[in-house]
């Protein structure tokens, strides 16, 4: 007799006995079921992790997906956790999840193996609505056990057509930011602390908003409380959309960034105190007529974007 369970009661819920029995009959991988228990109920602090638990939040993610000009084949998330924005994702699009955590890539993992049960069943045919739905889409979600700083995005096919989203963590969304200033995507929506986020609009001016403004126009979506989160962070966080532009291909990057990096080192002192350890920049400086008597802080975004220029 073939054993037929009901995936409606076995979801989404590693804690529920229901769960692990349906593990254990089906042959499914359990060795990790203790793992993902403690994992719901311990997110991991160096990993900076606040699950978004929200769903208007999660839906404004989505909604400023959409409402771009042109429609993404593919999503690139980064940090799944586990997985409230990516089952609302599966919804319409393929996604590669890109995930550090191992205990999170096992949850997900999982859900995966239970659609490919689904997929498998002598009874498939008698399934549910929910059931095909589940089966339906997580039949299009990969995952990627990988720091995204180190991920290469030329493994992801089409990567510069592809959507990036994310809750990015609070320790690294900086540096995420940085990497997709230099292989930018057409479109990025992310979670940020609201300071970082912010500092990347130019609401606050500072050297990170400067560089990722050199390939992105930034667009705040939404605010999001610090009670939308599990844990609660001490922050409050703030949604952005990222669009892609092509008016500043000519500032050399790496230049962008070594300009800006000196210059913000000492943003409160003149620019004369850079004469003795970079004469080259301050020459450049001069050479664009440029009074050496302001400050980093003085000097619109647009001055950068012309000493960086090749």
């Amino acid at each position: 007799m073939t054993y037929r369970f009901n995936a409606k009661k076995t979801r989404f819920n590693v804690s529920n006995i229901c769960y692990a029995s349906f593990l254990k009959k089906n042959s499914v991988n359990n060795s990790s079921v203790k793992d993902l228990v403690k994992y719901k109920k311990y997110p991991k602090k160096h990993f900076g992790q606040h699950f978004l638990k929200n769903k208007r939040v999660i839906y404004k993610i989505v909604q400023a997906l959409e409402n771009t000009y042109k429609p993404a084949a593919s999503i690139l998330e980064i940090g799944p956790g586990q997985g409230a924005l990516t089952d609302y994702l599966l919804e319409k699009y393929s996604v590669t999840a890109v995930e550090i955590d191992a205990d999170c890539v096992a949850f997900l993992n999982e859900k995966i193996a239970q659609a490919k049960i689904l997929i498998a069943s002598d009874d498939v045919q008698f399934l549910d609505y929910e059931d095909r739905v589940f089966q339906t889409k997580y039949s299009r979600l990969n995952i990627i056990a990988q720091d995204f700083l180190k991920y290469d995005l030329n493994a992801c096919a089409d990567f510069h057509n592809t959507y990036v989203v994310g809750n990015l963590p609070y320790n690294v969304g900086s540096k995420i930011l940085e990497k997709l200033v230099y292989e930018p995507a057409s479109c990025a929506v992310f979670m940020l602390q609201k300071e970082v986020a912010e500092r990347v609009s130019g609401i606050s001016y500072s050297r990170l908003g400067i560089f990722v403004q050199a390939r992105y126009d930034v667009q705040k979506i939404i605010d999001v409380s610090s009670n939308d989160f599990a844990p609660k962070p001490k922050v409050e966080s703030q949604v952005i959309k990222l669009t892609k532009h092509d008016r500043l291909n000519n500032v050399d990057l790496k230049k962008l960034d070594e300009y800006t990096r000196i210059i913000f080192a000492n943003r409160r002192k003149k620019l004369t105190s850079l004469q003795k350890s970079y004469p080259v920049l301050v020459q450049k400086l001069l050479a664009h007529d440029i009074d050496l008597n302001l400050r980093a802080e003085d000097l619109k975004k647009e001055v950068y974007y012309v000493l960086a220029m090749n």
